[in-house]
């Protein structure tokens, strides 16, 4: 584990999280980011967290981390083909992303509500979203046609180390 780069993404972020993402930014998180493992980051992100930034506000890092990312990310897309693991998890995220953003502003709407019945129509969609979120799998945002077309058992724990060393997110899906 490397504190001094801990330290730097830690304030690569806070500028981030100030002023936005401009091209020196982007530059410099990058050179950061591209050299930096999973327990590191999450090390940054509580560094924010105790330096009393809200956690809430960590998701709204997320966004800058992809912004940031982007490009990479482009290239990422451009070389693997529709269905590639990777391409399954690019899609999931942005899924979910979604799911959190619609989240946000239907929240943002309930807090400045005045009542319940006022309302009702947010608490509605909460429940829908909420409900598309649980059923994911439902919605073959997760392991689309994997589940049926990988039969052989050594090929998912295969994947499942490889994602383990991505780091991608804490998820463990169900068995």
């Amino acid at each position: 584990m490397n504190n001094t780069k801990i330290k730097e993404l830690t304030d690569v972020l806070e500028k981030l999280n100030r002023h936005g993402v401009s091209d020196e930014l982007r530059k410099e998180a990058l050179e950061i980011v591209s050299d930096i493992n999973p327990i590191e980051l999450s090390i940054a992100e509580q560094n924010l967290i105790e330096k009393g930034m809200n956690p809430q506000d960590l998701r709204h890092l997320c966004d800058i981390h992809m912004e940031v990312l982007k490009d990479e990310l482009d290239k990422i897309k451009t070389k693997i083909k529709p269905g590639h693991v990777v391409d399954t998890f690019i899609n999931e995220h942005e899924k979910i992303l979604g799911f959190l953003t619609e989240l946000e502003e239907i929240n943002s709407r309930i807090q400045k509500s005045d009542n319940y019945d006022s309302c009702a129509k947010e608490f509605d969609l909460l429940k829908t979203v909420i409900d598309n979120i649980l059923d994911a799998e439902k919605h073959h945002f997760l392991y689309p046609t994997a589940i049926e077309a990988i039969k052989d058992n050594e090929i998912w724990e295969d994947m499942k180390s490889r994602c383990d060393e991505i780091g991608y997110c804490s998820f463990t899906p169900k068995e």
